[in-house]
């Protein structure tokens, strides 16, 4: 079965109109992925769609500047899990002169802050292979 899904950030904290969902479950959208940067929009949205039927995850944008750990364990204590099955962790952010160990190490850390609750990891091809050194672990 193939899910067709979208990704929309809360940093406007624009909740999309009803129209635009009914023309998202139209098209096939079976989930979305919600950005949690802000958790009370990111809340509100998870239930709007919910009440259409419209499963959700959520991503948080990974700063190599921030410390992972904290980051990843301010998310899952203050974001809203209803109707939210898995937390992606975004990473797309130049490396700013940061080596492919230093990334791996970051990224090792958010995963392992995640624990038990279901995760994966959220980029491009180009920068896994560029950034990340095409790690496999």
């Amino acid at each position: 079965m193939t899910t067709r899904a979208i990704d929309i950030n809360t940093l406007g904290g624009a909740v999309p109109p009803e129209h635009v969902i009914r023309c998202w479950k139209g098209a096939g959208v079976t989930k979305v992925i919600v950005g949690a940067q802000n958790p009370a929009t990111a809340a509100y949205i998870t239930q709007t769609l919910g009440a259409f039927g419209i499963s959700c995850d959520l991503y948080v944008y990974m700063l190599f500047q921030r410390d992972p750990t904290l980051r990843v364990r301010d998310i899952l204590d203050r974001a809203p899990w209803a109707n939210v099955g898995r937390l992606w962790l975004d990473y797309e952010q130049e490396n700013y002169g940061l080596s492919q160990e230093t990334i791996r190490a970051h990224i090792r850390a958010a995963v392992a802050a995640c624990g038990d609750f279901p995760h994966g990891i959220y980029t491009r091809r180009g920068w896994w292979a560029d950034v990340a050194g095409d790690a496999t672990e």
